[in-house]
């Protein structure tokens, strides 16, 4: 196999983000759009289906047993602020049996656009199934009409699929060994089999579901339990980040420039372990560069130190357990493709879009310098990428790959939970939980990461 790892010539790319970042935010404020991504609008058609990471194995690893033969079986998230439908896991070959394919797929499409329950944000909405037999296809918006299908519950996988009708969320964590992240378990009992999922953000646990699903495919009830909603700001987080004792703020807008002081300052140890881990591995010239950004994200810490103190809160200081033994170059390379290549990234286009929006002068001056000093780290990510994934075998380098694809997934689970007021917003420049969701998709295109 190749050893070739192509990435995108990132700078310009990211020239181009963030103008457009500064241009939707201008825009918008005037009572306009900017151009909106239609490229990422996907069909039947045009492109095939994009799949939600971490439930792409499920059904192939664990096969489903319905009552009646099926020619394919997908659970479908609608996500407006996307634009498109997304498959969270499937299994099988649409129509395949079907004796007109085009009539059958032309059906499948008009299901797929069938109205979604959403929530009021219009963020989350309700997933659904879609089953097809020969030429019949079926939408299953609730758990009772894909249970007559599947008969007895006798699978992890169906089980899944039935509590995710009953609103479970899938939740997946980029390390399939995170115990602090695990996104989604099952596991048989007496009755039928117990599914719950953990998700967090920004290393701080927001919420847990579980549900029980019994073998006719009754459920007794979902369970939901939200420990924490901080929001989040994006940066490069260490390994071994603890979770932060409380912040001492009143007021939602203090405690959220708190948290993102704090996060700031955890981007320091990281950094510094990069580096030097980079000139173990023989990368003097990068490593030099993560050394200036720790020294660039010390001043990060203390200007959002200053604001949060400013909006009456108190940070307080991270902490981070000490690294027990060197990384290997993997796991260097997957923290890098998370940490780096998508949440940096994304941060610094949020950064630009606070310098330009932001109606705290201070806060605009402030978003501007570390902007580009965000833009410059998130460079640096993907000159790192370049240089170190081509050292990776095959099998490593498609781990990788699906970290950041991973990544991808977690940040819109994490926009969707952001919990800061519009009227704080607006103040610090912070997007709507729309805007964050266009600016994280043009981001996915543009770099070629989706």
């Amino acid at each position: 196999m190749s050893r070739r790892v192509r990435h995108p010539n990132v700078g310009p790319r990211l020239r181009r983000l963030s103008e457009w970042a500064v241009a939707s935010c201008l825009t918008a404020a005037f009572g306009c759009t900017a151009d909106a991504p239609g490229t990422l609008r996907q069909s039947l058609t045009d492109s095939p289906l994009r799949r939600v990471p971490c439930g792409d194995l499920l059904l192939a690893a664990d096969p489903i047993h319905p009552a009646r033969a099926l020619d394919y079986i997908g659970m479908f998230l609608p996500a407006p602020a996307y634009a498109r439908v997304s498959v969270v896991t499937d299994f099988g070959d649409p129509c395949a049996s079907a004796h007109d394919q085009a009539a059958c797929l032309a059906e499948l499409a008009t299901a797929l656009a069938g109205p979604a329950s959403c929530a009021e944000d219009a963020i989350f909405c309700d997933q659904f199934a879609i089953t097809t037999h020969g030429d019949e296809v079926q939408r299953h918006d609730d758990a009772s009409t894909l249970v007559s299908l599947l008969g007895a519950i006798d699978t992890h996988s169906e089980a899944v699929l039935v509590a995710e009708l009953y609103g479970l969320q899938l939740r997946c964590s980029w390390s399939d060994t995170d115990p602090d992240n695990p996104g989604t378990r099952v596991q048989p009992t007496a009755t039928g089999y117990h599914v719950e999922s953990k998700w967090d953000a920004c290393s701080e646990t927001v919420g847990d579901q579980s549900i029980e699903i019994q073998r006719d495919g009754s459920s007794k009830g979902l369970d939901k339990n939200m420990l924490s909603r901080s929001g989040c700001a994006i940066g490069r987080r260490p390994a071994g980040l603890q979770l932060s004792a409380a912040h001492t703020a009143r007021e939602p807008l203090a405690a959220f420039l708190a948290e993102c002081a704090r996060l700031e300052a955890a981007s320091v140890p990281a950094f510094r372990r990069l580096a030097r881990e980079l000139d173990r591995l023989g990368a003097r010239g990068l490593a030099r560069a993560a050394r200036r950004s720790a020294r660039e994200e010390v001043g990060h810490a203390v200007q959002l130190r200053g604001l949060a103190k400013r909006y009456g809160a108190q940070p307080s200081a991270p902490r981070v357990a000490a690294a027990q033994r060197l990384r290997t170059a993997l796991e260097i390379a997957q923290e890098n493709a998370v940490e780096g290549c998508v949440r940096e990234t994304f941060g610094a286009l949020v950064a630009w879009q606070q310098s330009a929006c932001a109606k705290d002068p201070l806060v605009a001056r402030t978003m501007r310098t570390i902007a580009a000093d965000e833009t410059r780290h998130a460079e640096l990510s993907w000159q790192i990428a370049a240089w170190l994934e081509p050292k990776l075998s095959g099998r490593e380098r498609v781990s990788v790959q699906r970290a950041r694809h991973k990544a991808l997934t977690a940040l819109h689970q994490e926009i969707a939970q952001d919990p800061l007021p519009d009227s704080a917003r607006a103040q610090i420049g912070w997007p709507s939980n729309a805007a964050q969701q266009a600016l994280l998709q043009r981001l996915a295109t543009e770099l070629d990461i989706g």
